[in-house]
């Protein structure tokens, strides 16, 4: 898709987090105008013009798929004020919640108990047994399209707004891509981050002068750490990295979709991210996001003896 299509390299989030980027996204209005900002989540989302309202109003029928977070606390589920039923879509299914954004498979709840997904107003996280989520996604983004290219608003452009996990925590990935990536990362973050800074001047990311900035403070010589710090922290880039792929994979299989349908020259893909990476986890990883940033850290050798678990993998 980059190759043939245009990159941004001047794109920036302002956003810290998650929730408040996508509403900068939805609003159209930068960071510092939207009304969801700063460590904000499921707060409603303004009643104004997003997106899907005004390309509604330009005769676009809509979609919203995957995370929302922009609810609102107002009102019990399913008629949460700012639902993204209420604010320009004529279609929903993912998290409405910002807490069930932190899961993969929700009917499981494999990081912290079960979670909802709603297709519209209904909650159908029972019928999702073992369901991976960016599967989910790419499916219901699927059928939709199918469903509206035979619906009687067939005539009609549309629009669809994906919303991926990835690679929001807890890292979540199928084992099989976790085994394409092992040893992947072995020589750790200073020559990955070498190689990565390389790559981008090659492809015209960063200019083809610029400079590798040190280290992050507080961040280790790769070399000072001890096997086993080494062995957890390429472990977690490798779970990491096997997260990113199968979110890359959903990705061409639904342009792949599109093309087969015969729709994909009359269709505009564009490929956003949001605010980045958190330093939440500490630096080899955490069981237990919320232990590690409120309460203490996990120590290193309760992450080596977990560390096949680390990030709650499945």
């Amino acid at each position: 898709m980059a190759a043939d299509g245009a990159l941004l390299p001047q794109h920036y989030a302002a956003a810290p987090v998650c929730a408040p980027s996508r509403a900068s996204l939805l609003l159209g209005r930068s960071q510092g105008h939207a009304n969801v900002r700063d460590n904000q989540f499921d707060k409603a989302l303004e009643n104004n013009l997003t997106l899907g309202s005004a390309l509604q109003l330009a005769g676009y029928t809509t979609a919203a798929i995957g995370k929302w977070g922009l609810q609102g606390q107002i009102g019990k589920a399913p008629n949460w004020t700012a639902h993204p039923l209420n604010r320009g879509f004529d279609y929903y299914l993912g998290y409405i919640r910002h807490v069930d954004g932190h899961e993969h498979y929700p009917k499981e709840g494999l990081y912290r108990n079960p979670k909802e997904v709603y297709e519209n107003r209904t909650n159908i996280a029972s019928d999702l047994d073992k369901c991976y989520t960016a599967d989910l996604w790419t499916a219901a983004a699927k059928k939709w399209i199918v469903d509206h290219k035979r619906s009687r608003d067939t005539d009609k452009p549309f629009f669809m707004y994906l919303a991926f996990g990835a690679c929001h925590f807890p890292f979540h990935a199928p084992d099989d891509y976790i085994e394409r990536q092992k040893n992947n990362y072995a020589q750790g973050w200073d020559e990955l981050r070498r190689e990565r800074f390389r790559t981008q001047r090659q492809l015209g990311v960063i200019p083809k002068d610029a400079k590798l900035a040190p280290r992050n403070e507080g961040v280790p010589d790769w070399e000072s750490l001890s096997d086993t710090e080494r062995r957890i922290a390429a472990r977690g880039q490798q779970v990491y990295a096997a997260f990113l792929e199968h979110a890359n994979d959903q990705l061409q299989r639904l342009v792949d979709f599109l093309e087969a349908e015969k729709q994909l020259d009359d269709t505009i893909v564009v490929l956003l991210s949001d605010n980045g990476a958190a330093v939440s986890g500490q630096p080899l990883g955490t069981l237990d996001l919320r232990r590690s940033a409120y309460i203490d850290k996990e120590s290193t050798e309760h992450l080596a003896k977990y560390q096949y678990n680390l990030f709650r993998l499945c």
